[in-house]
């Protein structure tokens, strides 16, 4: 589990207010009413093995590599074998 990250809560905000506006939801209200502590009312969950591999996917594209490149293929292999 982890906080989200800005696009997550971009996207969770924008299904709450959907929500909202189609059903009137005061629970989506409410949290929408204050978002800051309405945002930190949500968890990212990722299966282990998955985060493994995002992570390892972006530090490759900030290092400049082609995240779907042999390279990079390599890494993942190794980092999810614990």
């Amino acid at each position: 589990m982890t906080a989200l990250t800005d696009a997550d809560a971009e996207v969770v905000r924008a299904l709450l207010v959907e929500h909202r506006d189609e059903t009137g939801s005061a629970v989506a209200g409410a949290l929408l009413d204050d978002w800051t502590a309405g945002r930190a009312r949500f968890t990212k969950v990722l299966p282990r093995d998955y985060r493994v591999v995002v992570e390892v996917r972006e530090q490759a594209v900030a290092e400049g590599l082609d995240p779907d490149g042999n390279e990079v293929f390599a890494r993942i292999v190794e980092a999810s074998r614990g």
